[in-house]
């Protein structure tokens, strides 16, 4: 009898235990795995695609932002079996992003957006003119900021044209981007040049003498502005090239044969023999790095903004150079030392002002062989040097269209 009372009792207990609810207290099923997901290092590029490998994600998942109290949802994600597709805000800085499915909300990590690839102009620039700042990211409704000025602003699709606004100052200028609601400031600053009252002349031709006597000289002939014919003396040996342009492109032909293409008041594309060849720049503008044939690379060196690689010295600092149109009095000298081959092209891009920036100073002492010999400049009434001298030395003298 005891025995079939204690088997009854076991039955009833099991069947109690059947029916029991869940430990959640409905009958909903349990819960699955919340989804894992890796966002990208990196910043990232304001209303672009952003790529989210996951698991565990299912149709309908909600991705937003965060930042404090406020939230951005992410419209349109694109859900698969390896993760998802969201569009990106035009809105800057520091986020969380966030996933959100079948009433469950998981953090996924921090996100930066911003515009990125942003490129400053190199030169400097004044109030009036119209630049582009490159980058990607900006929205079609994007403000610049120059000196914390607001200025006009076009967006286009490789990235804005600005007009520098009055209240610029010389040197460098913060620059800053207010789109959505939010801010960035790039790196970098925008360089604003001091007033000059030069006007651009065309160079007709620079002459060097080393002891007195004629040791080099490059002249032009110019047609409607433009460069047309240019002769060159070297040590009593002459050569005349023809120059054609087309576009923005120079065709120098002679007995040697090159092309420049300008840009920017700049030779950007240097072409000899049918191979193309980097000239190269520096954040100031100035040439750092150049051919004048297929064989060798040439390389400037600078400090503070001033060429050292001729033995000239920039003491004097009431000798800054205001005109944007200068030569570079201490590389016209020196380099002659310096290139083996076809100085003719370095020094016709001088000539015609297309080797970027000169020292911000005009070198005022040469040493030689341990002797401190200083520089004697003339100017014209536009601002232009002239000539430059060291007295029973040498001299380097410039002439201009009248």
């Amino acid at each position: 009898m005891k025995k079939i009372f204690y088997l009854m009792s076991v039955v009833c207990l099991m069947m109690a235990a059947s029916c029991e609810k869940p430990e959640n207290g409905n009958n909903e099923k349990p819960q699955t795995e919340p989804p894992v997901v890796t966002v990208p290092e990196g910043v990232k590029t304001a209303g672009a695609e952003l790529v989210l490998k996951a698991e565990g994600l299912v149709e309908g998942a909600e991705f937003y932002l965060k930042s404090g109290e406020e939230k951005i949802t992410l419209d349109g994600a694109k859900v698969s079996a390896s993760g998802a597709t969201v569009k990106l805000p035009y809105c800057l800085g520091e986020y969380t992003l966030f996933v959100k499915q079948e009433g469950v909300e998981v953090e996924i990590g921090k996100i930066t957006i911003a515009v990125t690839g942003v490129v400053l102009p190199e030169n400097a620039v004044s109030a009036g003119d119209e630049i582009t700042i490159a980058g990607n990211g900006f929205a079609s409704d994007a403000l610049i900021f120059i000196n914390g000025i607001e200025s006009v602003t076009a967006v286009e699709a490789a990235g804005v044209k600005v007009t520098v606004p009055e209240g610029v100052v010389e040197g460098g200028n913060s620059v800053s981007v207010k789109q959505a609601g939010t801010e960035q400031e790039f790196d970098g600053k925008l360089k604003v040049a001091s007033e000059v009252t030069a006007e651009k002349k065309n160079r007709t031709s620079i002459n060097i003498t080393y002891g007195g006597d004629p040791f080099f000289s490059i002249s032009a002939v110019y047609r409607d502005g433009e460069p047309v014919e240019m002769t060159s003396d070297f040590l009593g040996t002459s050569s005349t090239t023809q120059i054609t342009k087309s576009g923005n492109t120079y065709e120098f032909s002679g007995d040697v044969n090159w092309s420049f293409t300008v840009e920017n008041g700049r030779v950007e594309k240097f072409i000899y023999e049918g191979s193309e060849l980097p000239w190269t720049y520096n954040s100031d503008g100035q040439l750092t790095e150049f051919y004048t044939d297929n064989e060798y690379l040439y390389k400037l060196d600078y400090e503070d903004g001033n060429c050292v690689s001729f033995g000239s010295l920039y003491e004097n600092p009431d000798m800054l150079v205001t005109n944007p149109y200068e030569i570079d009095f201490g590389t016209v000298w020196g380099a002659l030392m310096y290139v083996d081959g076809n100085c003719d092209i370095l020094y016709s891009a001088i000539l015609f002002g297309w080797v970027g920036n000169p020292s911000k100073r005009y070198p005022s002492v040469n040493v030689d062989e341990g002797d401190r010999l200083p520089y004697v400049y003339k100017f014209d009434n536009d601002g232009y040097a002239t000539s430059m001298a060291v007295e029973g030395f040498m001299e380097v003298v410039c002439e201009y269209e009248k």
